[in-house]
C-alpha cells in the first residue's frame, strides 16, 4: 500500500458550494472537479480484499480503520465507524436533513488471525449514527437492529423511520439461524436516536429463500421496494400506523434483482436483475445483466396490480444503480469480473470495469441503452447523481496495478441530447481501500 509522509491537498471545486480540501495518501491528479452539491459522504471496508468474495481469502491486514469519509466545503473528516462490503450498496443512508448518518455494521470488524471472509468475519446485528453536525462528524450512537446479518437500509423521505434488510428467511436450514417474521426491521427515528426495532417478516412469500437485499422508500414515504434476489422478486409495502403490511402482489423482476431505485416522482421502481442463478451462475460467471421496471399501482380503490416492463441490458455484475433526478436517464455500475483472483478463469480476466447509461421512459417504463463506458477498478458498486444530474460519483473499493491499495471516488459527465453519453473526468478522490458506498447530501 502506498503513502505519503505527509497529508496533501487536491481542490474540490464545484457549481456552487463544495470547494473542498481532499487529505489523503495520494492527491488527484487534476484540479476542479465539477459536483454539484453540498456534500458528498463516502463508507469504505478496510478489512479485506475485493477478491476475498471468490477465494475466502480477506489477506493481510492494512494499516487504517474502516471509515466514513465526509467531503464538504471547507475540509474533509474521516470518521471511523465499522462496516462491510458484504452486500449491495446500501448500507448506510443520510437523514433528509442532513444532520446525521446512519450506518450497518454488517460484518465485525477483522481481528488478529483472521483469515475467512465468511468464517471469520462474523455477521452483526450493530448499527450506528453519525452526527454530522458542525463539519465534525462522530459517532453518537450503537444499538441493535434485532435482526440477523443486517446488510442494507433506508432511511424516510420525512427521517422518521429507518428500515434494514435482514439475511434471514422463516424457517430454512442455511446454517443461519431461522429468522421467521426477523427479515425487516422498523426503527423509530428521533432527533438523531434510533429507538426499539419492530421486527416484520416477509411472511407473505412461501416457500425458501426469502432474503431481502435493496430496500427503498418510495418518495412519499408510505410505501417501501424490497428486492428479493433468490426469489426473483421485487415485493411492497405500506406503512400504516407503524406496521408494514403487504401492498399488492410481489412481481417477478428478471433473474435475482438486487439494486434498486425510485423514479423522483415515485411513479416507476427501477431493478438491475443480476441474471444469477447460484450456485450455477453467479457473479464469478455471469452474463450481462438486465434492467426491470415495475409501474407502481397506488390506487386503493381496486385491486392492486403493478406492472413489470423488461428493459435494457446492462454490463456484467450491476451492483450499483442510480437514477437522475430528472427521472430520464439511470445508470448501473459493473463489477464485470474486476473482482475475480489473478489466474482463477482464463476465460474471465480482472480487468476493467464499466457504467451502462440508459435511457428511461418517464411514462412506459421502457430502457434504452446510451452506452457502456469501460473504466479502471476493482469492484465499483457505489454510485449517485449531484442535484442538477449532470455528473455522477462512483465508488471504487481497490486498484491493479501502481494504484493497488487505496480507493477512490471517481466522477463523469453526463452530456445530454438526443445521443446522451458519458465522460470520465480525470480527477479522482483519494480513499481508504475497501470504498463501497455513497451517500449525497444535495
Amino acid at each position: 500500500m502506498r503513502s505519503k509522509t505527509r497529508r496533501t491537498a487536491a481542490a474540490f471545486a464545484v457549481f456552487a458550494g463544495l470547494a473542498t480540501a481532499v487529505t489523503g495518501e495520494a492527491t488527484a491528479e487534476h484540479g476542479g472537479i465539477p459536483f454539484n452539491a453540498t456534500a458528498l459522504l463516502a463508507l469504505s471496508d478496510v478489512d479485506t480484499r475485493a477478491q476475498a468474495y471468490v477465494d475466502d481469502n480477506i489477506g493481510p491486514a492494512i494499516r487504517a480503520t474502516d471509515t466514513l469519509t465526509a467531503i464538504w466545503r471547507g475540509g474533509r473528516t474521516d470518521v471511523a465507524v465499522s462496516n462491510s462490503v458484504w452486500g449491495p450498496p446500501t448500507t448506510f443512508a443520510v437523514t433528509p436533513d442532513a444532520s446525521h448518518a446512519v450506518v450497518l455494521e454488517v460484518k465485525r470488524q477483522r481481528e488478529p488471525g483472521d483469515q475467512s471472509f465468511e468464517d471469520d468475519l462474523e455477521f452483526s446485528t450493530t448499527i450506528a449514527v453519525v452526527d454530522l453536525r458542525g463539519g465534525k462528524p462522530r459517532v453518537v450512537q450503537r444499538t441493535d437492529t434485532g435482526g440477523f446479518a443486517a446488510h442494507s437500509l433506508a432511511i424516510s423521505p420525512r427521517g422518521d423511520y429507518v428500515v434494514v434488510a435482514n439475511w434471514a428467511a422463516p424457517g430454512e436450514d442455511t446454517g443461519i439461524p431461522e429468522g421467521q417474521g426477523r427479515q425487516l426491521s422498523l426503527i423509530p427515528l428521533r432527533d438523531g436516536r434510533l429507538g426499539a426495532p419492530q421486527l416484520f417478516g416477509l411472511n407473505d412469500i412461501p416457500g425458501p429463500f426469502v432474503y431481502p437485499n435493496t430496500v427503498a422508500w418510495h418518495p412519499s414515504g408510505e410505501f417501501l421496494a424490497v428486492t428479493i434476489g433468490p426469489r426473483n422478486l421485487v415485493a411492497f409495502y405500506r406503512l400504516t400506523g407503524g406496521k408494514l403490511q403487504p401492498w399488492g402482489q410481489p412481481v417477478a423482476a428478471g433473474q435475482f434483482p438486487f439494486p434498486g431505485r425510485w423514479t423522483p416522482d415515485g411513479r416507476l421502481f427501477v431493478t438491475a436483475s443480476m441474471e444469477w442463478d447460484e450456485p450455477a451462475v453467479s457473479d464469478r460467471n455471469s452474463p450481462p445483466g438486465s434492467l426491470y421496471s415495475v409501474r407502481f399501482d397506488t390506487d386503493a380503490t381496486k385491486e392492486v396490480r403493478h406492472e413489470v416492463i423488461r428493459g435494457a441490458r446492462t454490463g456484467i455484475n450491476p451492483e450499483g444503480l442510480a437514477i437522475s433526478p430528472d427521472g430520464k436517464h439511470v445508470v448501473t455500475v459493473n463489477m464485470r469480473y474486476s473482482h475475480l483472483p489473478e489466474g482463477f478463469d482464463a476465460l474471465r480476466p480482472p480487468t476493467t470495469s464499466s457504467i451502462t447509461l440508459a435511457e428511461l421512459d418517464r411514462d412506459t417504463g421502457a430502457t434504452k441503452v446510451a452506452g457502456e463506458y469501460p473504466f479502471d477498478g476493482i469492484l465499483p458498486e457505489g454510485v449517485v447523481f449531484d442535484r442538477t444530474g449532470e455528473h455522477l460519483a462512483v465508488a471504487v473499493f481497490d486498484f491493479n496495478g501502481a494504484k493497488a491499495g487505496r480507493g477512490a471516488v471517481q466522477f463523469w459527465r453526463l452530456h445530454r441530447g438526443q445521443h446522451p453519453r458519458l465522460e470520465q473526468l480525470p480527477t479522482e478522490i483519494t480513499t481508504p481501500r475497501g470504498t463501497h458506498s455513497l451517500a449525497v447530501i444535495p
